[in-house]
């Protein structure tokens, strides 16, 4: 008899340790006929920083830009001006134009990046500087505005004491004015930036869009990412509930609340915010995690749930919801309790799949759902003795190399499907079957247990064992070499079997099925 490999994860429990699961392979169908399970891409050491923790990934221009504590790069070169934040996600978006401009949002302030790679902070809303004060003692590093708001803050290069009549401010980025014992210099945009903004940045028809947790969005000035006229804004309003996250999606600015949805499109309004909604596309299902919201092409995921409280994976395709997780998946997805609003997620593109990459800290866990052939599996990271969550953060694709992001120590790596450990661990690969019992309940011996898959370049331990008491208990693993005909005999007696395989070589991995020999137990029994 034949034993597939290949489905879905089918546990029946959050803590899956019973039932059919995959963890770093997945399932691929070459054709009907040939279904197989495959052993993840790798992480390919590409640029090792180690300075903080891993914030966030974009490509910019056929550039690779990253948010590594609060230092910006561009490749493997930091840019010269930090960001005010070291710790938390940060979300990107970029301009058109014949000036195009790349947005950083750290939920605190937003940052403009110009094509000279020269950064500027947009500040206001929760970072306020007090006005210049005449006669007055500055510390370098001090910031100010001007007693009547030019658009700019102006930072102390010098320490030293202000004349008594204020200076005549610069507003060209980067000039200086002597004021007494301080030069200052025009260091940022202050603007009408809202208080306590929520995950995500936008842009649409030349506008960069924010959120703030009162579900108010707020859009910069058409043609100019540098300013916020405060009565520009629209609120996401159908139920009264938090913002959560701000998305484009097609093109409409989507505003996730805690428990509804809203659409808005670009009305070209002559005052106030250019968006109105599309009231016939609410929907009330909310986002638990704006962290957890990533699309690919037309097609929108994210963590949700409705006012019955149980979480579930669900995409936005028009402007329809739909669910996309299984009874599996979200009874894992539900044991991260109320620490699901720390998950996230991301896409991926490798080895000719889209894989939206789900990771769950609390419980140690990260879910992987294939777009194209909507199975799941799970990816992790292992260092020889210690497993946990895959700790990537983000994805970003320059030409044909993807690049992941680590979470834990800021390094970048290359996701390739020729690499067979993540760095230089070890990738434990392991699979656990369904149950199978043959059709029949009867005892039966299993005389003879073959692998069908590719054989290894060089010798490569596959390790199988399997339980007979519905995954209460595994026997002591035995191995085969897939660098030969991986055989097994006398696998004794049983009713019903699962099997489970790991397989940790720095080697790749492609299995068909088991190929089982049984003969039939006892007469009656």
């Amino acid at each position: 008899m034949r034993l597939p490999l290949v489905g879905n994860i089918l546990t029946r429990r959050a803590d899956v340790a019973v039932d059919q699961f995959y963890k770093n392979c997945y399932p691929e169908t070459v054709d009907e006929n040939n279904p197989f399970v495959t052993k993840r891409p790798g992480l390919k050491a590409s640029l090792a920083f180690s300075s903080g923790a891993g914030r966030g990934i974009y490509n910019w221009n056929g550039n690779l830009y990253s948010v590594i504590g609060n230092t910006v790069r561009k490749g493997s070169s930091a840019l010269s001006t930090t960001l005010a934040t070291t710790t938390g996600k940060v979300y990107f978006s970029e301009t058109g134009g014949g000036t195009p401009k790349l947005i950083i949002n750290d939920l605190t302030n937003l940052y403009i990046i110009d094509a000279s790679d020269n950064l500027y902070w947009l500040v206001g809303g929760d970072t306020t500087y007090a006005a210049w004060v005449m006669s007055t003692a500055y510390n370098s590093g001090d910031r100010v505005i001007p007693t009547v708001e030019n658009g700019f803050f102006y930072n102390a290069n010098t320490t030293g004491t202000s004349d008594s009549s204020e200076p005549t401010w610069p507003t060209t980025l980067g000039d200086t004015v002597v004021d007494n014992g301080v030069t200052w210099e025009c260091a940022g945009y202050y603007t009408n930036l809202p208080d306590n903004m929520v995950s995500g940045v936008s842009f649409m028809d030349q506008y960069i869009f924010v959120m703030d947790s009162a579900g108010a969005i707020y859009n910069t000035n058409v043609n100019d990412p540098t300013t916020i006229t405060a009565s520009d804004f629209i609120t996401a309003e159908d139920n009264p509930d938090v913002g959560v996250r701000i998305h484009r999606h097609l093109n409409y600015i989507v505003g996730f609340g805690q428990y509804s949805i809203e659409f808005f499109y670009d009305a070209a309004n002559a005052s106030g915010s250019p968006l109105s909604r599309v009231s016939e596309a609410v929907n009330h299902v909310g986002c638990v995690s704006g962290d957890t919201v990533a699309s690919m092409d037309n097609f929108t995921l994210f963590l949700g749930r409705d006012r019955t409280g149980e979480a579930k994976l669900y995409g936005i395709e028009g402007l329809a919801t739909k669910i996309v997780s299984t009874k599996a998946v979200d009874r894992i997805i539900n044991s991260e309790g109320s620490n699901l609003s720390a998950a996230y997620g991301y896409v991926v593109k490798s080895s000719g799949h889209v894989w939206y990459v789900l990771t769950l800290t609390s419980i140690g866990k990260t879910l992987v759902y294939d777009l194209i052939d909507k199975v799941w599996h799970s990816w992790s990271s292992y260092n020889g003795s210690t497993e946990t969550y895959f700790t990537g953060v983000g994805f970003a694709e320059v030409g044909s190399v993807g690049y992941i992001l680590d979470k834990d120590n800021g390094d970048i790596y290359e996701l390739d499907e020729a690499t067979y450990q993540d760095a230089s661990n070890t990738i434990k690969v392991q699979g656990t079957t369904d149950i199978f019992d043959g059709d029949i309940i009867k005892n039966k011996f299993c005389t003879r247990l073959e692998v069908v898959g590719d054989r290894a370049a060089s010798a490569a331990t596959l390790s199988i064992s399997w339980s007979d008491d519905d995954y209460a208990t595994f026997n002591t693993p035995r191995n085969v070499d897939l660098n030969s005909r991986a055989l097994l005999t006398r696998l004794g007696k049983f009713r019903r079997r699962a099997f489970r395989y790991t397989f940790e070589e720095n080697l790749p991995m492609r299995l068909e099925a088991f190929d089982i020999e049984v003969l039939p137990g006892e007469y009656g029994q």
